[in-house]
């Protein structure tokens, strides 16, 4: 039996959606009076270890999951989905009972809980971020009634679980990207940090097109003569928007954009602390990295759309 109880939490998705389920673990398990510990995997949509990223954390302690020559170790196993077939049935089995797991909420228990969310997600009834997130922490609250059992507990979610934030406090990067940050941040004055979101999310592109961040781009050189910081997933917008505003607008130059590598994702932190950095962010629809750079530091977010 292990002598503290442990919240045992896997976060799962993007580098945000990663962060904010982190963020808010940190207060469930203060208020369940259980330890946090991050289960910390890679996959296709984000393939970097914890450590090529964030210092170490007071605030909970880090499980790498174990790779070798590029596969997964099968123990300890605490996976992404439920399990379904008898072979991960089992090694979740002798997981738990190493563990001492008695209770979890599988990521498919949060997003069913969430779904009823899904069809209002127009900017017509949720403007942004921080109108959606007190919903989803209202649908996943009575999930959370099951980790109060005595024991450990198990949580793989992509969504903030908890109330408040307080990600300047719990993520702390390591020295080089740091470095990178203050390189290019160190001479922002009266700069808007500009974020877009391409590629996979259909829900940003449809919602906050590139005519309408141009739009409010052009608002801001009017009224206040800003200068730009850019941070975008789309080398084509990227080049365009850099042409446009080219005396007033700077944007870390990636070597990739593919989050499956540790590259990739590494540079896309750059991104998101260089934004922290800026006045405010005008930020895509839906997105969680938007947000968390608003976040970070308490600036004004402003979703386009």
């Amino acid at each position: 039996m292990n002598s503290v109880d442990k919240l045992y939490l896997k976060p799962v998705g993007g580098l945000c959606n990663r962060m904010r389920a982190i963020d808010s673990g940190v207060a469930l398990a203060e208020q369940l009076n259980k330890q946090l510990v991050v289960y910390w995997g890679r996959d296709q949509w984000l393939n970097c270890g914890y450590a090529d990223l964030f210092k170490p954390s007071p605030d909970f302690e880090v499980m790498e999951e174990k790779q070798w020559a590029g596969k997964k170790s099968l123990f300890p196993y605490l996976p992404g989905s439920k399990p379904t077939s008898f072979s991960k049935k089992s090694l979740y089995a002798l997981t738990k009972t190493a563990l001492d797991i008695v209770s979890e909420i599988w990521y498919e228990d949060i997003e069913d809980a969430v779904a009823q969310l899904d069809t209002i997600v127009q900017p017509e009834n949720i403007k942004n971020m921080q109108e959606y997130e007190p919903r989803s922490v209202t649908c996943i609250n009575p999930l959370l009634e099951i980790l109060h059992t005595k024991g450990s507990s198990f949580v793989c979610s992509a969504w903030k679980l908890f109330p408040g934030q307080n990600y300047a406090q719990h993520f702390i990067p390591i020295d080089p990207i740091l470095s990178q940050v203050d390189k290019l941040s160190r001479h922002f004055g009266n700069t808007i940090g500009v974020h877009i979101r391409r590629t996979d999310h259909t829900i940003a592109i449809t919602h906050s097109p590139l005519q309408k961040f141009i739009a409010a781009m052009d608002h801001e050189v009017a009224e206040k003569n800003a200068n730009f910081f850019l941070a975008t997933d789309c080398k084509a917008t990227e080049e365009e928007l850099l042409k446009k505003y080219s005396n007033r607008i700077v944007a870390f130059q990636k070597s990739n954009y593919s989050r499956n590598s540790v590259q990739g994702i590494q540079e896309a932190l750059i991104d998101l602390y260089c934004l922290s950095k800026t006045d405010k962010v005008l930020g895509s629809y839906y997105s969680s990295f938007s947000q968390v750079a608003a976040e970070i530091s308490g600036i004004e977010e402003v979703t386009i759309h």
